[in-house]
């Protein structure tokens, strides 16, 4: 699982609190990730 490191640094710039960097960043990072290993055949 690899997070985008140019949306991380782009929510530092912004001064993103870090519970918005968890819910809009990293969860749906997670979800995808997740979604990913169980749906190859």
């Amino acid at each position: 699982m690899i997070i985008d490191k140019k949306l991380l640094e782009m929510a530092k710039v912004y001064r993103m609190p870090t519970d918005r960097i968890i819910k809009y960043i990293y969860i749906p990072e997670i979800i995808s990730f997740i979604k990913g290993k169980f749906s190859k055949k």
